[in-house]
């Protein structure tokens, strides 16, 4: 599979890739989601991570298993798989 690059300009992605194509939760998620919404961008992470990244609202959340399912979502202009997790900004 080949990724699509033009769509990687407003995404952060975070994780460990394993030698399997899963993809492992890091440290650090707090941090690197307050500086996604910062610049407006959203966040592909380990579905691991997902408890973590809820403590940041406003921002767009894709929790992905293996790194195939970040190349669809990539692909696909963030159509082919759901944004399982979006949080709203406060008091929205």
């Amino acid at each position: 599979h080949q990724l699509r690059t033009g769509v990687l300009n407003r995404l952060l992605c975070l994780g460990e890739l394993a030698l399997d194509g899963r993809l492992r939760p890091v440290p650090g998620v707090i941090a690197a989601v307050g500086l996604a919404k910062e610049k407006g961008f959203a966040v592909l992470l380990p579905a691991e991570s997902v408890l973590e990244a809820k403590l940041i609202k406003g921002v767009t959340v894709v929790p992905l298993r293996t790194l195939l399912d970040a190349v669809a979502y990539v692909n696909s202009n963030g159509e082919k798989l759901p944004v399982i997790e979006e949080f709203p900004s406060e008091g929205s």
